[in-house]
């Protein structure tokens, strides 16, 4: 994971270790599925979920959350691109448990494998690494100028583990939720992560990332940067000066973006290409405006540039893409 975020362009080592927190008190590091709720309390159950359980009587959600399809189609069926009968289906699975069609098809983009008509594909090590780093690249590249409660003005701007993990915590729950109202953590997941960050800040700081070589997809090699990116180049992004050009220069060629080849900064032009060239020439209803190593907005954009599109057919749902951070 921490290599993984390295070659996408998070090399905060505050920021790895947040992230890998927030992951280690979902998962602690397994891809799996969301488990059913058969043994939860009922009070606990109504205290997660809400509205969508409150209209039950104790007898009613005593059946109902002892049948896995039955109870995650009650409270996750027909929201967030569901259909009535799609909550069990699209339940939390992954690293980071991601939850809903929507989510599905957001994430796709991180990934080759077919995650919306397969989702337990989420739960292979390999694609669940590729979509909860991109989670969280897509997540703080909207992170509606709430980074400012952390210190912070991007991913790479974390000044303490202690701010790291706030972060992540938020980003991964979502940014449309209040701080207040997720310190409040009535899961205690909040609690473990910032009880863990310390022990995997170390960690993050040994592993070596030395030996990461970054593939070159980019015109069988005929590129003017001959390892292709090096890091993510948008909004969001590490935006390096070689790699900002780079990505000017065959946004220019995909989409006659007209942007200045000699200007090594990554301004508001650049990501309205950007955001423009996932829209109109990748089907990305909601783009996130940014290029990631190896990501298919990359390798979209160098097809571009020898007329050999790769069209990502990606349809994401029109919402906040949110994680409920409720699995614990």
């Amino acid at each position: 994971m921490v290599k993984s975020m390295v070659k996408r362009g998070i090399s905060n080592k505050f920021m790895q270790a947040g992230i890998l927190a927030v992951i280690s008190k979902e998962t602690e590091f397994r891809p799996k599925s969301e488990t059913g709720y058969g043994t939860t309390s009922n009070e606990r159950i109504r205290k997660v979920f809400g509205s969508r359980v409150s209209k039950l009587s104790d007898q009613e959600l005593n059946t109902i959350k002892a049948d896995n399809v039955a109870f995650f189609n009650l409270v996750y069926g027909g929201k967030y691109g569901n259909g009535p009968d799609e909550g069990y289906k699209y339940r939390g699975r992954g690293l980071n448990q991601v939850t809903f069609k929507g989510n599905y098809q957001a994430m796709s983009v991180y990934t080759d494998s077919d995650i919306v008509g397969n989702p337990d594909l989420l739960n292979e090590l390999e694609v669940a690494v590729d979509v909860c780093i991109g989670y969280f690249l897509r997540n703080f590249s909207n992170s509606q100028n709430k980074l400012g409660q952390y210190n912070m003005t991007n991913v790479n701007d974390a000044k303490s583990a202690e701010d790291a993990v706030g972060a992540a915590y938020h980003a991964n729950a979502g940014w449309g939720k209040n701080k207040a109202d997720l310190e409040k953590d009535v899961t205690n997941g909040r609690k473990k992560a910032f009880a863990r960050v310390e022990g995997l800040l170390t960690l993050a700081k040994a592993v070596d990332t030395g030996d990461i070589v970054v593939e070159d997809t980019s015109n069988n090699g005929n590129n003017t940067n001959n390892n292709g990116l090096s890091a993510s180049v948008g909004q969001g992004g590490k935006n390096n000066p070689a790699d900002v050009i780079l990505v000017k220069k065959l946004l220019n060629k995909a989409i006659a973006a007209g942007l200045a080849e000699d200007n090594a900064n990554c301004g508001p032009k650049t990501i309205e290409a950007i955001l423009k060239f996932q829209k109109e020439k990748m089907g990305i209803l909601k783009p996130d405006g940014c290029v990631d190593v190896g990501g298919k907005t990359w390798k979209a954009l160098n097809g571009a540039s020898s007329n050999t599109v790769e069209t990502a057919q990606i349809v994401p749902a029109s919402l906040d893409a949110a994680v409920f951070p409720c699995f614990n």
